[in-house]
């Protein structure tokens, strides 16, 4: 509910933006209740940035061609999402939880590069204006 009220007024690639940068924050050994407030922030952060980038995806593509391409992008974030696990726990065996983190957050950083050096700006824009046909 939060993250709907929040991508409702946030544009969708500042949402997407900074959903990944809050699933980013770091973390140390900490006690129990921490993990679990973590996991919790983690998960909010994760709702926002789907939301917000799931909204963007539907806005970048052209009307005509709309639906198969957001199907598309999604069907590709499950099978990465499903892939994650088999790339991951092998890291997370052989070195550790730090280096699995720092894998992940490389990947946030590498996404949030490329959605604001290459994604288009679509606040207070018309998708005719964003991509004109």
């Amino acid at each position: 509910m939060t993250a709907a009220i929040y991508v409702a007024r946030v544009p969708p690639q500042s949402g997407a933006d900074i959903g990944s940068q809050l699933d980013a924050l770091p973390v140390g050994p900490v006690h129990r209740k921490v993990v679990v407030a973590i996991g919790m922030v983690t998960t909010a952060a994760a709702n926002v940035f789907s939301n917000g980038y799931h909204a963007y995806q539907a806005e970048i593509f052209p009307s005509d061609v709309r639906a198969t391409a957001v199907g598309w992008t999604y069907s590709l974030s499950r099978l990465s999402s499903a892939a994650l696990p088999f790339m991951l726990i092998p890291v997370l065996d052989r070195c550790g939880a730090t280096a699995m983190f720092a894998v992940v957050v490389t990947a946030l950083a590498i996404a949030v590069a490329a959605l604001v050096a290459c994604g288009p700006r679509t606040a207070g824009r018309s998708l005719e204006d964003i991509n004109p046909v």
